[in-house]
C-alpha cells in the first residue's frame, strides 16, 4: 500500500487498513500487505515524523525502503514512461529497485 509522507495519506492507509480488517475476518481470509511510504523528502521532519508514527503502528508491515520525492518519478509519466525506462540511474529508480529487493528478500514477493 502506498502512502505519500503527509498527514492525509497517512488517515487513509489507516482507513483502507481497518477495511482490509474488517473483510478478513467477514471473507475468513488474511489479505498480506505491506505499507511503503512515498513522496518521501528528507529535508522535511514531517516525512520523517510520518513514516515513525506508520513504524509505531505497523511494525513489520511498513517497508523500511523509502521513496523519495525525485524529479524522475514526477516527470515520467509525462513522458509515458517508468521510471526504468525515462531515467535509469535516477535515485528514484534506485528507491524502486531497493523495494522490490527488499520485497523479495523478505518473501512477501
Amino acid at each position: 500500500i502506498p502512502v505519500s509522507a503527509d498527514y492525509l495519506s497517512q488517515h487513509g492507509v489507516h482507513r483502507l487498513d481497518s477495511a482490509l480488517n474488517v473483510l478478513e475476518k467477514k471473507l475468513q481470509r488474511k489479505f498480506e500487505r505491506r505499507i511503503v511510504v512515498t513522496r518521501f523528502d528528507s529535508r522535511r521532519k514531517l516525512s520523517f515524523d510520518i513514516y515513525d508514527q506508520l513504524r509505531e503502528r505497523y511494525g513489520d508491515l511498513l517497508c523500511k525502503t523509502r521513496i523519495g520525492e525525485t524529479v524522475a518519478l514526477a516527470t515520467s509519466p509525462m513522458h509515458g514512461l517508468d521510471v526504468f525506462a525515462y531515467a535509469p540511474h535516477s535515485p528514484g529508480a534506485a528507491d524502486y529497485r531497493a523495494l522490490a529487493k527488499e520485497l523479495i528478500d523478505s518473501g512477501f514477493v
